[in-house]
């Protein structure tokens, strides 16, 4: 039942996207962080008794300001998942964005040569993002591991959200 959900950690979009769902959806979260947490804003249900923590997915987006990781995670493990999910949005993976990146034209007729391209594109994305926050991966996994991943996903605390401090992120984030 929706009444008794209690999220510790709620991510999404920054609120400076390109997309103007992804902007409404990020003022909507920041909006209903807060709001959440006051008696009697919605009638019918109870205020949560204290604030989540709001994280931000990546972006590469520059103004107003620039993404700044606070948190980076190791994704090497679950990459296939990942892939399969994006493979489920074809218009905007084969289509879409393709044409909006002026590459359309690069993307292959045949279903298994579309998910090698797919894969390779993405692939280089999360791999890039691992090398831009090498330094979080270490800090987070030792030297060890934190220098063998080979794709990441980051993420930035709001300071529209809970606060998260060094345990925090790790329980919050226990993968």
């Amino acid at each position: 039942m929706i009444r008794d959900f209690r999220p510790d950690l709620v991510l999404g979009p920054r609120p400076w996207d390109y997309h103007p769902d992804h902007r409404a959806a990020g003022q909507v979260l920041i909006d209903a962080i807060y709001m959440t947490t006051v008696p009697n804003f919605c009638s019918d249900a109870e205020h949560l008794r204290r604030m989540p923590v709001l994280g931000f997915v990546y972006d590469g987006f520059q103004r107003p300001y620039p993404f700044a990781a606070t948190v980076a995670v190791d994704v090497d493990d679950v990459m296939d998942c990942k892939l399969d999910a994006l493979a489920c949005h074809a218009s905007q993976v084969y289509e879409w964005l393709p044409y909006n990146r002026e590459a359309l034209d690069e993307v292959p007729s045949e279903n298994a040569d579309r998910r090698a391209w797919m894969r390779a594109w993405y692939e280089a994305r999360f791999c890039g993002l691992a090398d831009a926050y090498r330094a979080l991966l270490v800090a987070r996994y030792g030297p060890e591991r934190g220098k063998a991943v080979r794709f990441c996903e980051a993420f930035e605390i709001s300071e529209y959200g809970a606060p998260a401090g060094p345990a925090d992120l790790a329980a919050l984030f226990p993968f």
